[in-house]
């Protein structure tokens, strides 16, 4: 066993079957940490290129108990001082196990956040001629509106392709159409 310490306590372990501990002198997994503070892993860049930002892996974000990946908001930014949380895990409480893109508030098991334009993308890798991706996109043709798209081709982009089905703002359903004139229209 392996440790290094300072006058107040262990800082790093490393066991006898390789774990390493960061916080414990005990690591049950290949890597562990533990303290009394948020437990957080730094992910930082060092390329020059003008998007690249810096990510934190963390836990006890919002509350205790919950998990989230969290970037940047500039080049070479902390991303716990100055970031936005992209995927987050709720702790205990009433929307524990719920999954957050764009909220740390997530008020249901999957919940996505966006500005403009929430989508869900399916794509599929099977090399059958007819095997189309998907997208589930709302506020794409005007804001309140819901649409499925469907890719022209194998491997293509839905946002390239076909509108096969549309709630409008006010509720009218579009099968074929992106402009439902009535409650229900089948072009």
């Amino acid at each position: 066993k392996f440790t290094i310490a300072d006058a107040t306590a262990h800082r790093l372990t490393i066991d006898t079957s390789g774990n390493v501990g960061i916080g414990t002198t005990t690591p049950n997994h290949m890597l562990t940490l533990s303290g009394d503070q948020t437990a957080k892993i730094g992910l930082y860049s060092t390329n020059a290129q003008g998007g690249t930002r810096n990510w934190a892996i963390s836990g006890d974000n919002v509350i205790s108990g919950d998990f989230a990946l969290i970037e940047s908001n500039a080049k070479g930014g902390n991303p716990i001082s100055a970031g936005t949380t992209r995927f987050y895990i709720a702790g205990p409480g009433a929307t524990e196990g719920n999954v957050g893109i764009g909220t740390t508030s997530p008020g249901v098991p999957l919940h996505l956040l966006n500005t403009n334009s929430a989508k869900i993308r399916m794509d599929v890798t099977n090399a059958n001629a007819n095997a189309r991706n998907w997208d589930i996109r709302t506020n794409s043709t005007a804001f309140g509106d819901f649409q499925l798209m469907q890719s022209a081709t194998n491997g293509g982009n839905p946002a390239d392709g076909t509108v096969r089905f549309t709630i409008d703002p006010s509720g009218n359903v579009g099968i074929g159409t992106t402009s439902p004139q009535s409650k229900l229209q089948v072009n």
